[in-house]
């Protein structure tokens, strides 16, 4: 398992990446997420999806709103489908407050 937050350095292993994730919510104010314009592809064993994350965050100003482009690789494993990727970048055009 390996992961890199935005602005971050490369984090491997599966204890590692749960502990930054952790830390990730601790440290984080009150938030929303959406998932908006949704395309999901299944071929067999397989399926992808791309879509929009929007993030709501609260701020000392308000409510800062930041959108990604994401794609979500998922295979078929023992009946039970399990994510072997996550990849998003941030639309900076999509960046706007509350």
């Amino acid at each position: 398992m390996k992961c890199i937050h935005p602005g971050g350095e490369l984090i491997i292993g599966p204890e590692r990446v749960l502990e930054s994730w952790r830390v990730v919510f601790e440290n984080s104010k009150p938030w929303r997420f959406e998932i908006l314009d949704l395309d999901l592809e299944v071929a067999g064993e397989l399926a992808w999806a791309s879509h929009v994350e929007r993030l709501h965050l609260t701020v000392e100003s308000g409510i800062l709103i930041a959108e990604s482009a994401a794609t979500n690789l998922y295979v078929r494993r023992e009946e039970e489908w399990k994510m072997v990727l996550h990849h998003a970048s941030p639309i900076a055009r999509r960046f706007f407050e509350e």
